[in-house]
C-alpha cells in the first residue's frame, strides 16, 4: 500500500490548505493555482488532499466514472444499458504528462480498433479520466497555451466537446482543476490566470522553529508512514467530516444586498475588469460560509475570499504587481456602502493610492507606442503566431498527407485513411469492412508555435554609467521585452564589464526576471565585449542544439569600444575578437541587432562597424525615438522568419 502524507500533518501555508478545502466542497468554485518555489510542499499537499476525501459511487464500467444518481445522457457507455451496477470508488486523481499533446488530453480515435475492423470508435482522453476527480497540473506554466485553453474550457463548462476526424463527442468532464508553477520558470498570460478561479502563493518558511518542525515530521513519516498516520487519524476524520457537512451546508448559505454591492464594489476599486471575478468571489465566500457552519455570508466571507480571487486578476500588462494589500481590501470594505454613481469614489481613490507604481526606478524614457503607430504597423515580433512543422507528435493537427514510408508511418490520420479506402469498397450497403492498404495511409502534419528567443547582451562596464545612456539602453531593453511578454517569447540576458561577461538570466518566458535584473544591473570597470558575444555564441548554441526550430533574437547594447582580449595570447586585438563572434552568431541563423549607445560628441562608429563587419542590424540608439527602434526590430525579425530555414 503507498503510504499518502497527512493533509493535516502539513506544516503552514495555511492559505493554500483554504484554497484546496473550498474546492473540494464546492468543485464550482473553479479550480486554484499555487504559485512557489520548488520544495514549498505544493504537489503533497494535492496529493494529500486526495486521500483525505471520501469514495464516490461510480456506474461500475464506465470509462466516465458517472454518477449511478444522475449519469451522463450522452455517454455511450451508461446510455446503452438499462441496469448499472454501481461500485464505490477513490476520488480519482489524475495528473497531466508534461508531454501531453492535444489528443491525449481531449480523446481520440481508436487507432488499432479503426484499423482492425473498419469502425470509428472514441478513445477517452486525460478529461474522461479525470470527470468527478482532481485534475492535477504540475508546471502548468511550461503547457502550450491551446493545451491550457483546452482543460479551462472543460473545467468550466464540466463537458468535453471534441470535433475531430470525422465525429463530434461529448462526454462529461467536472474536476477539481489544480495547477501549480514556479514563477521563475516563466508566467501565465493574464488571460490565462483569469481562468484559474482562486491563486495563492506559496512561500517558503523562514522561521527556525517551524523549519525544524517539519523536519521531525517527515523522519518521522520516513521512518514509520502507518505510525506517522496513525497519529493524524482523528485530524484527519475531523477535517472530512468538516468537508462533508459544509457540502450539506452549502445549497443553503444565501447572499445579502450589501455583500453583493461589496463584492461588486471591491472590483471596480481594484480596476480588475472581469466579470469572472465577481462571481468566483462569491462562490467563494459562500463556500467559506458553508465550511464555518453557517447559511448567511458575511463581510469576512467576502474579505477572505478576495484574497484568494483578485490579486492575480489586478495585473494586465507586464511588470505590474500582483499582490494586494489586506488593507486595502478592509479600506474599500468600510467604505463600499452605499456606493455613489460617481466614478471617482474615495474607495477607488484610496485603491488607486495603494497600489504599487510601476517602473518607479532612475528616470528612462518614455518607449510606449502611440495609439497612432500602434493601429499602422504590420510586422510583428513573431511568437505565438508564427507555426512550424512539428517534428514529433505534438502540435496541432492541420492536415494529413501521404507518407514516405506507409509500412513504417506513425501518427496515423484515421479520417483522411478511412477517407481514402472509402472508394475502394464493392458495396457500400453489404457491411463489408474497410480494408486498409498501405497506399491507404495518410499521416497527421502537426504544427507547434516556432518560439522565439530574444537575447539581451547588455554592456555594463564604465562607458555605461552615465545615467542617461544607461536609462536609454534600458528603455530600449523594456520596449522589448513588452513584446516578448505580449509574444510569449523567451528572454535571456547577459551583462559584461570589468574583465568577464556573466549570464544574469538563463532562457526563460518570466520577463518580470529579465526586468528585475536590468533594474539592478551595476556598471563600471573595462569593456568586455567579446567576452559578452562568447557567452551569447554559448547560448545560441545550446537553444539550437535543444530545439532546431528556434527563432534566436541577438541584441546587442554597447558602444563598441572592445578594451578586453578574449584570448590573450590572440594576434588580433579585442575589437576583432568582437567580430570574429558576432560572424559566428549570424552564422548560426541566429538574428543579430546592434543598439549602439555611444555619444555623439565623441564618436567612434566601433558599435556601427561591428554591425557591418558581421552582417547585424544596426539601430543608433541614442538618438532614436521608440517607433524607429520597433519597426527596425520587427523588421529584423519579419525578414528571419521568413527565410527558407524556418519556414511552416
Amino acid at each position: 500500500m503507498k503510504h499518502v502524507f497527512p493533509f493535516s500533518a502539513i506544516v503552514g501555508q495555511d492559505l493554500m490548505k483554504q484554497a484546496l478545502i473550498l474546492n473540494a466542497i464546492n468543485p464550482q468554485i473553479g479550480g486554484v493555482l499555487i504559485r512557489g518555489e520548488k520544495g514549498t510542499a505544493k504537489s503533497t499537499l494535492v496529493r494529500a488532499l486526495a486521500d483525505l476525501l471520501p469514495e464516490i459511487p461510480v456506474v461500475k464500467g464506465c470509462p466516465f466514472n458517472c454518477d449511478p444518481q444522475s449519469p451522463f445522457l450522452e455517454c455511450p457507455f451508461c446510455s446503452a444499458r438499462d441496469h448499472h451496477e454501481v461500485v464505490m470508488r477513490r476520488m480519482p486523481v489524475v495528473t497531466l504528462p508534461a508531454n501531453a499533446t492535444e489528443d491525449r488530453v481531449a480523446g481520440t480515435i481508436d487507432i488499432e480498433h479503426a484499423l482492425r475492423l473498419g469502425v470509428k470508435r472514441f478513445e477517452p482522453g486525460v478529461l474522461a479520466k479525470a470527470h468527478r476527480g482532481i485534475l492535477y497540473i504540475d508546471e502548468v506554466n511550461l503547457l502550450d497555451d491551446h493545451i491550457v485553453d483546452l482543460l479551462l474550457d472543460a473545467a468550466a463548462m464540466g463537458i468535453n466537446h471534441i470535433e475531430r476526424e470525422g465525429i463530434s463527442f461529448s462526454h462529461p468532464s467536472s474536476f477539481i482543476l489544480i495547477g501549480t508553477m514556479n514563477p521563475e520558470e516563466g508566467d501565465l498570460r493574464p488571460q490565462l490566470l483569469d481562468r484559474f478561479s482562486l491563486c495563492v502563493d506559496a512561500t517558503a518558511l523562514m522561521e527556525s522553529d517551524i523549519r525544524k518542525e517539519i523536519i521531525h515530521r517527515r523522519l518521522a513519516w520516513e521512518q514509520d508512514p502507518e505510525r506517522f498516520a496513525a497519529l493524524y487519524e482523528a485530524q484527519q476524520r475531523s477535517l472530512a467530516a468538516a468537508i462533508t457537512a459544509a457540502q450539506t451546508v452549502l445549497p443553503k448559505v444565501t447572499v445579502s444586498e450589501d455583500r453583493l454591492t461589496e463584492a461588486a464594489h471591491l472590483c471596480i476599486a481594484l480596476d480588475i475588469r472581469s466579470h469572472r471575478a465577481d462571481i468566483v468571489m462569491l462562490r467563494t465566500a459562500m463556500t467559506i460560509a458553508a465550511y464555518d457552519g453557517r447559511t448567511e455570508v458575511l463581510q469576512d466571507d467576502i474579505r477572505q475570499a478576495a484574497r484568494l480571487c483578485l490579486p492575480h486578476r489586478m495585473r494586465r500588462r507586464p511588470f505590474e504587481e500582483s499582490r494586494l494589500d489586506p488593507e486595502t481590501i478592509d479600506t474599500i470594505l468600510c467604505e463600499s456602502a452605499p456606493m455613489p454613481n460617481d466614478k471617482d469614489t474615495s474607495c477607488d481613490v484610496h485603491a488607486r493610492g495603494q497600489q504599487q507604481k510601476i517602473f518607479d526606478s532612475a528616470p528612462m524614457p518614455d518607449f510606449s507606442i502611440p495609439r497612432r503607430a500602434e493601429q499602422s504597423r504590420v510586422a510583428t515580433m513573431p511568437g505565438k503566431g508564427v507555426k512550424t512543422t512539428a517534428p514529433n507528435s505534438r502540435g496541432r493537427y492541420s492536415r494529413a498527407l501521404k507518407p514516405s514510408a506507409p509500412h513504417h508511418a506513425s501518427d496515423i490520420a484515421v479520417d483522411a485513411t478511412l477517407r481514402a479506402a472509402a472508394p475502394d469498397l464493392t458495396s457500400r450497403n453489404s457491411g463489408e469492412r474497410i480494408q486498409i492498404q498501405p497506399k491507404h495511409i495518410r499521416v497527421k502534419k502537426r504544427t507547434t508555435p516556432a518560439g522565439t528567443l530574444v537575447l539581451f547582451v547588455v554592456d555594463a562596464s564604465g562607458s555605461m554609467a552615465a545615467s542617461r545612456r544607461m536609462a536609454a539602453a534600458k528603455g530600449a531593453v523594456l520596449n522589448l521585452l513588452k513584446d516578448a511578454y505580449v509574444n510569449r517569447n523567451r528572454v535571456a540576458m547577459i551583462a559584461f564589464r570589468g574583465m568577464d561577461a556573466e549570464v544574469i538570466l538563463p532562457p526563460t518566458n518570466n520577463v518580470d526576471l529579465a526586468h528585475e535584473q536590468l533594474k539592478q544591473l551595476p556598471t563600471g570597470g573595462r569593456t568586455p565585449l567579446a567576452h559578452g558575444l562568447a557567452k551569447a555564441l554559448e547560448i545560441v548554441r545550446q537553444v539550437r542544439a535543444a530545439k532546431r526550430t528556434i527563432q534566436v533574437m541577438v541584441v546587442v547594447l554597447s558602444d563598441g569600444k572592445a578594451n578586453v582580449a578574449y584570448d590573450p595570447s590572440s594576434q588580433i586585438t579585442p575589437f576583432e575578437e568582437a567580430i570574429a563572434f558576432a560572424r559566428q552568431i549570424v552564422l548560426m541563423e541566429a538574428s543579430l541587432v546592434v543598439l549602439d549607445t555611444e555619444d555623439d560628441f565623441l564618436s567612434l562608429g566601433m558599435a556601427k562597424k561591428l554591425a557591418e563587419e558581421s552582417g547585424a542590424a544596426y539601430i543608433k540608439l541614442s538618438r532614436i525615438e521608440a517607433e524607429v527602434v520597433e519597426h527596425t526590430v520587427r523588421q529584423h525579425f519579419v525578414t528571419l522568419s521568413s527565410s527558407p530555414n524556418n519556414a511552416p
